[in-house]
């Protein structure tokens, strides 16, 4: 979110509806996902275990994203955006 909002000074509504469609749609699809590869509730046993596989690998996901963004190059970006939307630093965009 921080990399929206520094890449588009002055449209920050913009910037927080790019996000929470972002938001909307992942987790439309991540439903979606969860109740494809789960399967029927009519065998409870069966349903639980591929359940308890999806919740496994959507926790991995997320913990892989949150490496991402935490190490990935829109960290540099922190700190270097003021409240009033001019860059600081010595970067040239602006």
């Amino acid at each position: 979110m921080t990399l929206t909002v520094a890449s588009l000074p002055g449209r920050e509504g913009l910037a927080g509806g790019l996000g929470n469609a972002a938001r909307q749609t992942g987790t439309a699809v991540g439903v979606a996902l969860f109740g494809a590869v789960a399967g029927e509730p009519a065998d409870s046993a069966a349903f639980a275990t591929e359940l308890g596989w999806c919740a496994l690998i959507g926790g991995v996901a997320f913990a892989a994203a949150l490496g991402m963004a935490i190490a990935g190059p829109a960290s540099s970006l922190v700190g270097r955006f003021s409240a009033t939307g001019r860059w600081s630093g010595s970067s040239s965009r602006r």
